[in-house]
């Protein structure tokens, strides 16, 4: 959601919606790249504490290389390239 909302900050600004997007500020690329990084990181330790089989690794990766591409998208701050 913070995502999205990085792409109309200055609507609603002007509006006076308080979004996470303006909360977090020029910090926001970086505030979601580390909740991203904890949820790889909880979904790690869940699955070695549940005992989880070696093939819930595979699409754990693929979810790591989306959040990769997403924050490769969102670095820029563009409301085209964060909408996508």
């Amino acid at each position: 959601d913070t995502i999205y909302a990085m792409t109309d900050k200055a609507d609603d600004r002007s509006v006076g919606i308080q979004s996470s997007a303006i909360l977090f500020g020029s910090f926001d690329w970086f505030i979601i790249g580390l909740l991203q990084l904890a949820v790889l990181i909880l979904w790690s330790w869940l699955a070695t504490y549940l005992g989880f089989s070696h093939y819930f690794y595979g699409p754990l990766s693929l979810v790591a290389l989306l959040f990769g591409y997403q924050q490769y998208l969102i670095y820029s701050r563009e409301s085209t390239a964060c909408m996508k």
